[in-house]
């Protein structure tokens, strides 16, 4: 009779068995390993803290005042107390350590971290040791709110706020929620309450700047958004260009002229000697613009901007229509361009 060899189903499932099985055992190795790790852990620690009281009972209840982890970078005085009173120097394994704190002579800490990433320590002045698990540091509900003046509270959920550092290039406070135990930090952001928008047309010779009234706002800024020809209707280019006599400048808070995540007050037709067009029209790929960081900006069109709300500006006008439009001041013509901004 023919003998018949196994199927190829047969074979995979073979193959996935001695896989499986391969996997659990590799495993169950690997535990083993943290615990025989963990255990020699342990055991250094709790020598260097019966040598370290030993040597305190002998030199009237003081110890070495230092920082450092042991066979790393401690002073002498810590290697002779082992060497003494314990007959070794406890060497951890190239992926840990084991480090000593006495910030008074009286007490001291001795601590490692485990393979589960919990510190284990023993203080000087108690027999039982303590295990600190590790906490991440994770912001409050402070984080990317906006406030008139630095925040004060909410500011971590867990670990430990650090000092605010204030950006005036992001018009923002950022601090760190400091993880505890070898925790993750986190980094957290909150920004100034100001939502001011004005804008006017100036000489092109003369710079754009926060006017008076709002030097003190730390999130002020003023941009050029775009540049015309004449007053009194004209054609326009963007604010890159030095062509023309007169730029439309606005200031306000964390305010620029980036289009990338901003709103196009108008669209031109050319990166000079422009017409423009409404920002509800396509035929352009030109664009002046304006954004905020965390601030909603709307642009709009009416013959009045305060039609459309008290905190619209106005920073141009133009004829009616929507495209092929000259631009001009804000009296030059019937359609006034309005921006508004509001906070996110």
């Amino acid at each position: 009779m023919k003998k018949q060899g196994f199927t190829l189903m047969e074979i995979l499932i073979t193959v996935s068995i001695i896989g499986l099985l391969s996997g659990f055992v590799i495993v169950q190795m690997q535990g083993g390993s943290d615990v025989a790790e963990d255990m020699k852990r342990k055991s250094d620690v709790e020598i260097i803290k019966n040598a370290i009281v030993a040597y305190r009972s002998d030199n009237y209840n003081n110890v070495p005042i230092e920082s450092c982890n042991i066979g790393e970078n401690c002073t002498e005085d810590i290697n002779d107390l082992l060497l003494s009173y314990a007959g070794t120097i406890p060497s951890p394994d190239s992926q840990t350590y084991y480090s000593y704190l006495s910030e008074d002579g009286s007490d001291c800490l001795v601590s490692t971290e485990l393979s589960d990433s919990s510190l284990y320590q023993y203080s000087c002045s108690n027999d039982e040791p303590i295990y600190l698990y590790p906490t991440g540091g994770t912001c409050g509900t402070a984080n990317l709110g906006t406030f008139e003046q630095g925040p004060v509270i909410d500011l971590c959920s867990s670990g430990t706020a650090s000092a605010l550092n204030y950006s005036e290039t992001d018009s923002a406070w950022s601090w760190n929620c400091v993880g505890e135990n070898g925790g993750a930090t986190s980094s957290c952001l909150a920004f100034f309450e100001s939502n001011y928008l004005a804008c006017s047309i100036i000489p092109s010779e003369d710079t754009c700047s926060v006017s008076s009234e709002h030097q003190d706002d730390p999130s002020a800024s003023a941009v050029s958004i775009f540049n015309i020809y004449s007053l009194t209707g004209s054609h326009a280019e963007l604010a890159t260009q030095t062509n023309y006599p007169y730029k439309v400048c606005c200031e306000g808070s964390s305010l620029s002229n980036e289009c990338s995540g901003g709103t196009v007050a108008l669209g031109l037709s050319g990166i000079t000697n422009a017409h423009v067009e409404k920002n509800t029209q396509s035929y352009y790929s030109n664009s002046a613009c304006l954004s905020g960081l965390l601030k909603n900006i709307t642009c709009s069109y009416a013959s009045d901007c305060s039609t459309l709300g008290e905190d619209y500006v106005c920073l141009a006008s133009v004829p009616t229509g929507d495209t092929n439009l000259h631009v001009g001041d804000c009296s030059a013509y019937s359609t006034k361009v309005c921006c508004q901004l509001q906070p996110e």
